[in-house]
């Protein structure tokens, strides 16, 4: 099922080259195509949503909104406020760095595609690597394309995390269907001598068959499906089973 609506958001903001380059991409496509994105950059504000102050809304073009708030808040709006009609897509990205693994759970860029998930609304958050300039958009966007052939409704929607190797079309080996991998970071608390903290360190990935990383280590772009049932179902029967209140 080919889209014809499509919301376009992030979380680098409304300027973003990555988010602007799918745009216009869209658009050449012929796909009616809205754009809500934050004014400015929400990196790892993960599914924030604003509660307690008013959210400025600002139309750049007719096409086009900025939003005081969060990639969550971008979606909630067009949804309910700005579409006259609710997408047959969702596209999140193109983010400029890897969410992989663990990932998921910080990053504003799938936050907005699992925003959209939760109504029932096929959504794909798409992320590059982070090794340009230049960046290779054409790239990212190829492998969109594919990915909106895949059939999906408010019945059977899809919800899909994408990683692509910075990398001229002619060298992407192709596409691998993954699951999430599994990192730590070594140090992620440095306390400064200011009596201040940063929480940064350096990710340790397990190295896996079958997983986002190793795929784009490998020169392939990942594609994962992401479920918004976090329940462990196996444990859940065990504990059923062993521990009757």
């Amino acid at each position: 099922m080919r889209p014809q609506r499509v919301l376009l958001t992030n979380d680098d903001g409304v300027d973003s080259p990555g988010l602007l380059y799918l745009e216009s991409a869209l658009q050449a496509e012929g796909l009616d195509v809205m754009t809500v994105a934050p004014r400015f950059e929400q990196s790892a504000q993960s599914h924030a949503i604003t509660l307690r102050r008013p959210i400025r809304v600002r139309r750049v073009h007719s096409y086009r909104v900025s939003v005081d708030g969060t990639p969550a808040d971008c979606v909630l709006l067009a949804l309910f406020a700005l579409m006259e009609e609710p997408p047959d897509l969702v596209i999140s990205g193109i983010n400029h760095e890897y969410n992989l693994g663990e990932d998921v759970f910080y990053s504003g860029t799938v936050a907005a595609a699992r925003e959209a998930a939760i109504y029932g609304i096929p959504a794909i958050a798409v992320s590059m690597e982070r090794t340009g300039p230049p960046y290779h958009y054409e790239t990212a966007w190829q492998v969109l394309k594919k990915l909106m052939e895949i059939p999906g409704s408010r019945e059977t929607f899809l919800f899909l995390n994408v990683n692509v190797p910075n990398q001229p079309p002619e060298n992407l080996r192709g596409i691998r269907w993954t699951r999430l991998g599994t990192r730590v970071y070594q140090n992620p608390v440095q306390h400064h001598p200011d009596g201040t903290y940063t929480i940064a360190g350096t990710p340790s990935w397990n190295h896996e068959n079958g997983v986002d990383l190793e795929a784009v280590l490998q020169g392939y772009a990942s594609v994962t499906p992401l479920s918004l049932d976090l329940t462990d179902h196996e444990r859940l029967e065990q504990y059923r089973r062993t521990y009757a209140f």
